[in-house]
């Protein structure tokens, strides 16, 4: 998450968010990513881009919530290395703040 948070300029601040995926920092690095829309607010270069989009990908990678969808470090690493064209996206990640958590732990406990 710290990564999506350097390569996105914000923090998370608020995990605790309406319904609205735009709200949801990691809906909103994931649909810049998946449009092809700028991340960072701020001027940079071509490569500087390429850079970013890479890094929130990897990033997005990283925080799936189903353990067997997150990379081994040796595949975030070989992530890393290769070009930006050779990276899928990984699936939208899913909401996962404490409020949305507690709604899933008490609907898997009254069943």
């Amino acid at each position: 998450m710290m990564v999506l948070e350097i390569v996105g300029g914000r923090k998370n601040a608020n995990p605790i968010v309406e319904s609205s995926s735009k709200d949801y920092f990691p809906h909103w690095i994931y649909e810049c990513v998946a449009q092809g829309s700028d991340i960072q607010t701020w001027d940079v270069t071509v490569e500087t881009k390429g850079i970013v989009r890479k890094m929130a990908i990897v990033g997005l990678w990283c925080i799936q919530i189903l353990p067997e969808n997150r990379p081994s470090m040796s595949v975030v690493v070989e992530m890393l290395e290769k070009s930006l064209d050779e990276l899928e996206m990984p699936p939208k990640p899913v909401l996962s703040s404490p409020q949305h958590s507690m709604i899933l732990s008490l609907n898997s406990s009254s069943g």
